[in-house]
């Protein structure tokens, strides 16, 4: 009888693991999600902004005339997305430090 009830005791052990571990699947993939999102806004948003700067300065195309400032603008705008929509979302400044450029 005492080994029946250890039994179950490690049966709904390995079921509430299971089940966090599931909730902690979901926390993943919805912040996943919401970071996929804040980049694709702030990718859509900042390159429509980049082009429209970029024809007024005479450059048709600015990622192939500009490819190194193109690529730092793209990084600039989704990052500041992600960090702008972690902030939004309460998240403390520490967290979101990591993503500044080391500083020697």
């Amino acid at each position: 009888m005492e080994a029946l009830a250890h039994d179950q005791a490690i049966i709904r052990h390995g079921q509430h693991k299971r089940a966090r571990g599931l909730v902690s699947l979901g926390h993943f993939l919805r912040h996943f999600f919401e970071m996929c999102v804040a980049m694709c806004v702030g990718f859509g948003v900042g390159d429509v902004l980049y082009l429209w700067a970029a024809g007024q300065l005479g450059y048709a195309a600015p990622f192939s005339q500009l490819p190194e400032l193109s690529v730092l603008v793209i990084t600039f705008n989704m990052t500041a997305s992600m960090v702008a929509w972690m902030r939004f979302r309460g998240m403390e400044w520490r967290p979101t430090k990591h993503w500044q450029p080391p500083r020697d």
